[in-house]
């Protein structure tokens, strides 16, 4: 919970045109960084606990996202005229 007060106030600061205390990787380039996120390609699913349940339920998001983009379009998202492009 500390870390997402802390990306939530890095972006207080952000909107407020402050610019937020950053500890970034040589190279690496955020607008707001999130605390404790590694600047890595990849990430081991194993290292995050929800994870696996993310990986599990993928379509939950997925149709959320779908759904949005349906709204926003006025159609069907993914333009295959069954909105289901994953299965």
């Amino acid at each position: 919970v500390d870390r997402v007060r802390a990306f939530a106030g890095a972006h207080f600061e952000r909107l407020s045109g402050r610019e937020p205390a950053r500890d970034l990787a040589p190279g690496q380039q955020c607008d707001v960084p999130f605390p404790g996120l590694r600047a890595t390609p990849w990430h081991d699913a194993r290292a995050f606990a929800w994870a696996s349940s993310l990986e599990e339920h993928w379509r939950a998001p997925r149709d959320e996202l779908d759904a949005f983009l349906a709204r926003r379009d006025g159609g069907d998202a993914h333009g295959d005229g069954d909105g289901d492009a994953y299965g």
